[in-house]
């Protein structure tokens, strides 16, 4: 009689009398969450946790340095944290480097692990941050959440670190430090794009959240720029 609108993960759809016109399944959204240590999660793992299941996802945490090709069974996306540090760079870039699934990462002393930037000075973070300035190409791209070209500001004290790379001109820019336009904050490699170091398999994406409390300090523009 129609009342069966969700079974599932497929959605039923019904005309005006109540005939079963369609079903359609929804796409799969699992996420592995990589962490520095599962059992002790830092502000920035719940806050990316939190931003990721109030988007759908299923989120499986993982430790950093237990990351194997296994992990990403069944799993349609990658999101790094900034708590991944030591050995488990290694480990988790080793994995993900040909991981055909997207990676967002918010640890940029991993962009080069990915082959996102080159080593050394190509990577980093900076302290005492409370906006980032979003490019032109950000401003037009899926990437810049629909925000305007220019500074935005992302919390609401300047507490925060941001972390940025130095992708090549392959990346999309979305956004850099205020103030220094080398280093960028957000962007991103489409799937077969060259990257520093080799082809990307899947969308590759550095995000900016490298540390600080952003659970209280973080506004709704930082929100919808990892949404995005």
């Amino acid at each position: 009689r129609g009342n069966t609108t969700t079974l599932g993960n497929e959605t039923h759809v019904y005309d005006n009398a109540n005939r079963h016109m369609a079903t359609k399944s929804a796409a799969a959204q699992n996420v592995v969450l990589v962490v520095g240590t599962p059992g002790s999660l830092s502000n920035r793992d719940t806050w990316m946790r939190d931003r990721l299941q109030a988007a759908g996802w299923t989120v499986t945490i993982v430790d950093d340095d237990s990351m194997t090709s296994g992990s990403l069974t069944g799993k349609q996306l990658v999101a790094i944290s900034e708590s991944v540090g030591g050995t488990g760079l290694t480990t988790t870039g080793t994995v993900l480097v040909s991981a055909a699934i997207p990676v967002v990462a918010a640890e940029s002393f991993i962009y080069d692990e990915l082959g996102m930037t080159g080593t050394g000075t190509n990577q980093g973070s900076t302290a005492s941050q409370s906006s980032l300035n979003l490019t032109t190409a950000g401003a037009a791209h899926p990437l810049g959440a629909d925000r305007a070209q220019g500074k935005v500001t992302t919390a609401t004290s300047a507490t925060m670190t941001h972390g940025w790379g130095k992708p090549n001109t392959n990346a999309v820019v979305a956004a850099t430090l205020t103030g220094d336009a080398t280093k960028a904050t957000i962007f991103g490699y489409d799937t077969s794009a060259t990257m520093v170091t080799g082809t990307a398999p899947a969308r590759r994406v550095g995000f900016f959240y490298y540390g600080g409390n952003g659970a209280t300090t973080f506004n709704d523009n930082a929100s919808k720029l990892f949404d995005a």
